[in-house]
């Protein structure tokens, strides 16, 4: 006579097949954060990429009108009422909306000063684009509308004057955006990734060259985490030896590149 054990078809995995089942879901798991890192480190060193492409880019627009695109004296002559994007006023954003720069080479935040308003800084990318140097469209009125760093959210490329730390030149500078940042100045790459741009566009050093790391900022001030010793940048001039603070793994940098 035979049994049925009704238990038989109830029974759970042994301990081996569990086993084989977290074995398969570690792999997966460290697939997907061996790939997120991959892809992490792929974007991040395209930025060397797409900083040489815009410094090319106003560089043609220099060759090929005599001026900085944003300082550019007659902007409205080219791209007024006819392109509908321009109006035939000085680049005081703050006090209207114009279109020219005043020629002086700078690419400043608002006419004669450097600070926190927009200005030729954010004509400049219009002027870019309008003259069809670079892909896009942006408005020419707002310091936050600026390209950004392909495949990062939430991350701009801005152009200015910079006279902290005796840099005393026109920059490009790479961080975050946003959290009341006028413009994209915040925290964005580790230290160990800004030390790789750098080495792979410059020198590896975040005080010398035509590459600088600096601290980015963040909530309530500027990151320190950066650099060794502290700092949140040092001067191309001061005989202080600094680094990358490669140890630190949590995103504490922005990048800032010479364009003159």
């Amino acid at each position: 006579m035979c049994y049925y054990n009704k238990n038989q078809d109830q029974q759970g995995f042994t301990l081996i097949e569990i086993s084989i089942l977290l074995v398969i879901i570690g792999l997966i798991i460290g697939g997907i954060m061996v790939g997120q890192v991959l892809v992490r480190n792929a974007r991040v060193q395209a930025v060397a990429g797409q900083l040489s492409q815009y410094q090319t880019a106003i560089n043609s627009f220099l060759i090929k009108y005599d001026a900085l695109p944003g300082d550019i004296v007659n902007a409205y002559n080219y791209w007024g009422a006819g392109e509908g994007s321009c109006t035939n006023a000085h680049s005081d954003i703050g006090a209207g909306a114009g279109c020219n720069g005043n020629g002086d080479g700078i690419i400043t935040y608002a006419d004669g000063t450097i600070g926190p308003t927009a200005g030729e800084s954010s004509r400049l990318w219009q002027h870019l684009a309008l003259a069809k140097m670079i892909p896009g469209s942006f408005s020419g009125t707002d310091l936050a509308d600026v390209p950004q760093v392909k495949g990062l959210k939430d991350t701009g490329i801005s152009m200015h004057y910079r006279t902290s730390a005796g840099i005393n030149t026109n920059i490009l500078e790479v961080a975050a955006a946003g959290n009341g940042a006028v413009f994209p100045s915040r925290v964005l790459f580790t230290p160990a990734e800004a030390y790789k741009i750098d080495i792979k566009m410059d020198d590896g050093v975040p005080h010398k060259g035509s590459l600088y790391g600096w601290g980015g900022r963040i909530t309530g001030g500027v990151s320190t985490d950066c650099l060794s010793g502290g700092n949140v940048y040092v001067g191309p001039e001061t005989s202080t030896n600094v680094s990358y603070d490669i140890a630190v793994e949590t995103p504490e940098c922005r990048l800032l590149a010479r364009y003159n």
